[in-house]
């Protein structure tokens, strides 16, 4: 009917990476959770209120140094380390899209465990000390 397709909500599965979102829905996590600015509305849709984002699409809510860690995080930076125990991640959403070597180095310096990896995305979980 004309009104069930007017409510009807569809997405693209690829783009928001759902097998990924799925996966943490299906294994309970609960926590703090780094992703890709995109994706933040549809994971916090699929994952709240047990999993809070760190950032989504609307840049203008957030601060110069949240959105310049965004991305020394997501580069792999030398910060990397201290700005996952600074903003108490606990699991790290990342899209092949984004891979780089300085980011998979950042990831094995800082013992972090892959917990998921599927043909569009690695989830990671962070080892508290």
């Amino acid at each position: 009917s004309l009104l069930k397709s007017y409510f009807s909500w569809s997405f693209d599965r690829v783009k928001y990476n759902a097998p990924g979102a799925e996966f943490l829905k299906n294994s309970k996590v609960q926590g703090r959770i780094f992703n890709p600015y995109y994706m933040g509305g549809y994971l916090s849709y699929v994952l709240n209120p047990e999993c809070r984002m760190f950032i989504d699409g609307r840049f203008e809510h957030y601060s110069r140094k949240v959105n310049g860690d965004y991305y020394r995080i997501l580069s792999g930076s030398q910060e990397f380390g201290s700005l996952i125990r600074d903003y108490d991640l606990d699991y790290l959403f990342i899209p092949h899209e984004c891979d780089s070597e300085e980011l998979d180095y950042a990831l094995e310096k800082n013992s972090l465990r892959k917990i998921y990896e599927d043909q569009l995305t690695r989830i990671y979980k962070v080892k508290k000390t």
